[in-house]
């Protein structure tokens, strides 16, 4: 499969911000429960029962759909891909490591490292519905 580059450029991206992700999504839900309805003489409901209303908003919240959608996304290919991968995963994307560590630490030639690198950015892409 071959991605265009700004679409290989935004599956990096979301592999690179993985942990952030998943930091700012619970931040996000917190928030949100956290947060004391305000009575509305137009809202009765939502004063008789703010966890219902809590619950609407979590489930509503554009932000928080896209960043659960993308998590799990990442997760799925993570689980089709091979050992290799998972490693690069955590070498490269999570820690940060430069791709001549990654080789060293693998260890594993530089034209392994993109093909793995590849297949990992192709398989996110597939399972985030970016086909082409």
């Amino acid at each position: 499969m071959r991605l265009s580059k700004p679409v290989f450029r935004y599956i990096e991206t979301e592999l690179y911000n993985y942990e952030y992700t998943k930091r700012k999504l619970e931040e996000s839900k917190r928030d949100i429960i956290a947060a004391t309805p305000i009575p509305s003489a137009r809202s009765k409901a939502s004063v008789a029962d703010p966890t219902a209303a809590k619950a609407s908003r979590l489930l509503s919240n554009r932000t928080i759909c896209r960043m659960e959608e993308t998590l799990a996304s990442i997760d799925r290919a993570l689980q089709l891909v091979g050992d290799e991968h998972r490693t690069l995963f955590e070498l490269y994307y999570r820690q940060g490591l430069r791709w001549r560590k990654v080789c060293d630490t693998m260890p594993t030639s530089r034209s392994t490292f993109f093909r793995l690198r590849d297949q990992l950015v192709a398989m996110t892409a597939i399972q985030m519905g970016h086909e082409s």
